[in-house]
């Protein structure tokens, strides 16, 4: 899930009227809102710190332009009302059913004490029925003259931040609920020794600098108006994906004594907690729980707005001035038609009545001084 944002008085008062920012990143230096990697947010977070700014302040985005003005600051007697939290997860209860099922699936043979478990989000979101098998396969597999691949790509960047989301929530609630120790979506370093990954948690230091190596290659790479890209959605924005993780992986390698890095979820769990589910779980229940999300999933995920919104492609057009005519170019998103989003649906999280319980995919040991 995405981090909330909180925005205080304290921080609206260090705006004044007529106050001028290039661009959003200018905006959350000069107000220390941003992320673990010290980038500007994107995406629903973005769309979450402007709304609560907009309780304080009246901030005017200039046209074909990234400059943000602040027109007016709200008296307290003015300062809009909290926005509601939503927090409703209609899918929880399915996926903590799901998840305890398979947690009960580590070996009995594990002595007591805790276990590591390390979960991809597709792995996870495969294991739950949101997904189905063909969702990690190439591009191409699902590819027609309706469905572009860059539609494909993005729909599933948006699909993967919305189940992010809901993960997040059932696992927050089972982690309140102490059915297991801890959870974190985290970086984790891999070595392949003998045809095997070799996983390794980062320690702090370490963490420290990945961070901050993701945060100089991010910014590194410029946008199409020749600013610097401030998080990752820029980078994709800019069609520059795929040399960005490229840059990401070289520099990594130079840097650290790994093969490669990925997020996944660690979860940390006691053998006491795994012999409960064991007993409180059963296949039969846990198919009913998969077929019910996947239906829901494949309902619901065509309302999304941020699914229906589609990519953003960048175009130009022309500004009439007194010195003359001058290009512009802004985002414009180009929505994906209802037939194509079905199709993606089908092609790539439908999951036939007939199948059974989706394999767990997930990596788990012993818990051995970060190294698994």
């Amino acid at each position: 899930m995405n981090k909330i944002y909180n925005i205080t008085q304290d921080m609206a008062d260090k705006l004044h009227e007529g106050q001028v920012f290039k661009n959003f990143r200018a905006l959350s230096e000069y107000l220390n809102i941003l992320d673990k990697n010290g980038c500007a947010v994107c995406g629903s977070s973005k769309r979450q710190v402007m709304a609560e700014l907009n309780r304080y302040v009246v901030l005017e985005k200039e046209k074909g332009s990234f400059c943000y003005t602040v027109k007016k600051i709200r008296p307290k007697t003015e300062i809009l009302s909290p926005r509601p939290k939503s927090g409703n997860n209609k899918y929880g209860s399915n996926i903590k059913e799901i998840i305890r099922y398979q947690l009960s699936k580590i070996s009995p043979e594990v002595e007591n004490g805790n276990i590591d478990v390390f979960w991809t989000l597709d792995n996870i979101a495969k294991a739950c029925g949101m997904i189905n098998e063909d969702f990690d396969k190439p591009y191409t597999q699902v590819y027609d003259n309706e469905a572009r691949v860059t539609d494909i790509i993005n729909f599933k960047r948006k699909v993967r931040s919305s189940f992010k989301e809901y993960i997040y929530y059932a696992l927050e609630e089972m982690k309140k609920n102490k059915e297991f120790i801890s959870c974190n979506y985290t970086p984790v370093f891999i070595s392949k020794e003998l045809g095997c990954d070799k996983l390794h948690v980062p320690t702090e230091v370490e963490l420290r600098d990945y961070n901050n190596l993701f945060s100089k290659v991010v910014h590194s790479f410029k946008k199409s108006s020749g600013e610097e890209c401030e998080n990752e959605q820029d980078i994709f924005l800019s069609g520059k994906s795929s040399y960005f993780y490229n840059e990401l992986q070289n520099k990594f390698t130079d840097i650290f004594p790994y093969d490669t890095v990925y997020s996944m979820y660690h979860i940390i769990i006691d053998t006491t907690s795994i012999k409960r589910m064991r007993n409180n779980t059963n296949e039969e229940t846990c198919l009913e729980c998969v077929h019910r999300l996947n239906d829901a999933i494949c309902e619901n995920i065509p309302k999304l707005a941020n699914i229906k919104r589609g990519r953003k492609v960048r175009e130009e057009y022309i500004v009439y001035t007194q010195n003359g005519a001058e290009t512009c170019s802004d985002y414009v998103e180009k929505s994906l038609s209802k037939t194509v989003i079905k199709k993606l649906v089908y092609a790539l999280i439908y999951i036939p009545n007939e199948q059974k319980i989706p394999c767990e995919n997930y990596i788990y040991n012993e818990v051995s001084n970060n190294e698994f």
